[in-house]
């Protein structure tokens, strides 16, 4: 029996995430549990659904890790930079400096 990954997918772009969970959608032991457009959403379904795996594509994303590490523990975070801007690296590094998902 195969292990289901729960996952839940956080992004700005309604493009970006419905097309992230189809494709994610494929795999036979991955679940999209759901996507969140915004920091409310996200908040909501974190403490809801509880997934093994938050993917987030969202501003300010360092400070709404610490809120999904409160409500949902065990829930391994993955930062995901559309674009290389430098603003959006200076994001991506700051959310993996107060993520504790990393170790």
């Amino acid at each position: 029996m195969i292990e289901m990954c729960t996952v839940l997918i956080a992004t700005e772009s309604n493009a970006f995430g419905n097309l992230l969970s189809r494709r994610l959608g494929i795999e036979q032991d991955i679940q999209v549990v759901g996507i969140a457009y915004n920091p409310t959403e996200l908040m909501n379904l974190s403490a809801e659904q509880q997934p093994d795996v938050l993917l987030l594509n969202l501003e300010h994303g360092g400070k709404l890790i610490n809120n999904v590490k409160h409500l949902s523990p065990s829930t391994q975070c993955v930062v995901i930079v559309q674009d290389a801007t430098s603003f959006n690296i200076r994001a991506a590094k700051d959310c993996i400096a107060v993520n504790s998902c990393f170790g």
